[in-house]
C-alpha cells in the first residue's frame, strides 16, 4: 500500500469520526468555503458578518461564537457553529429544510482533558429523536466510558436547538434571505 493511499484512508476514517456526518445528510459539501460567515467575538459584542472564516477575529472563550452557512441540494441549509471555552470547544451542526425547519443536528464537545462527547440525531418537532451519542478519547478517537469530569460540564453536553432557522442568534443578518428558508432570494 502506498503512503498516499494510507494517508487517504486515514483522512476518510478521521473525517467520518469527526462529527461531520450531518453535512452530507444535509446535501452539503463542507470542502467548499461557506456561503456566509458570522461571528460574535465575545459576549459583549453583537453578531457581525465576515467575508470568510479567515477574517473572523480570535473568539473570546467567554461568549465568542462563529457560524458558517452553506446551502445544500434541494434548498437545504447547513450551519456550523464553533464556541471556544477555556476547557473545551463546542462544535454544533444544524441542517434546515427548504422551509427553514431544523431536521438534523450534529454536536461535539472536545475537552482539554483528553476526552470528548459526540451526538448525531434527527430532529422532530424541535426535539432530538433517536440520537446516536457517546464519549471518546481525543487521542485515539476510540469510544470510552463516560468520564467522571463529564458530570461537571453536564449542561454543556446538550446542544442548543433552534427549531426554525429564523431563531438562529444571527438571523437578523439574514435579511437577504426569504423568511421561509436560508436560500438566497432571487435577484
Amino acid at each position: 500500500m502506498t503512503l498516499r493511499l494510507v494517508s487517504a484512508i486515514f483522512f476518510v476514517l478521521a473525517a467520518s469520526n469527526a462529527g461531520a456526518a450531518t453535512a452530507p445528510r444535509c446535501g452539503v459539501n463542507m470542502h467548499v468555503p461557506a456561503r456566509r460567515v458570522f461571528a460574535k467575538v465575545d459576549d459583549s459584542e453583537a453578531w457581525r458578518e465576515y467575508r470568510s472564516i479567515e477574517n473572523v477575529p480570535a473568539l473570546n472563550p467567554n461568549g465568542g461564537i462563529s457560524a458558517q452557512l452553506w446551502t445544500g441540494t434541494g434548498g437545504t441549509s447547513f450551519v456550523r457553529t464553533v464556541e471556544p471555552d477555556e476547557d473545551f470547544w463546542i462544535y454544533t451542526e444544524y441542517c434546515f429544510t427548504k422551509g427553514g425547519q431544523l431536521s438534523r443536528v450534529g454536536f461535539e464537545l472536545r475537552t482539554g482533558w483528553g476526552w470528548a462527547y459526540r451526538l448525531e440525531s434527527p430532529v422532530e418537532n424541535g426535539a432530538i429523536h433517536d440520537a446516536s451519542s457517546g464519549f471518546f478519547s481525543t487521542q485515539t478517537e476510540k469510544s470510552i466510558a463516560k468520564p467522571e469530569p463529564a458530570d461537571d460540564v453536564s449542561q454543556a453536553l446538550n446542544p442548543t436547538l433552534y427549531p426554525r432557522a429564523s431563531q438562529l442568534p444571527f438571523s437578523k443578518l439574514l435579511d437577504t434571505f426569504p423568511k421561509s428558508s436560508l436560500a438566497p432570494s432571487p435577484k
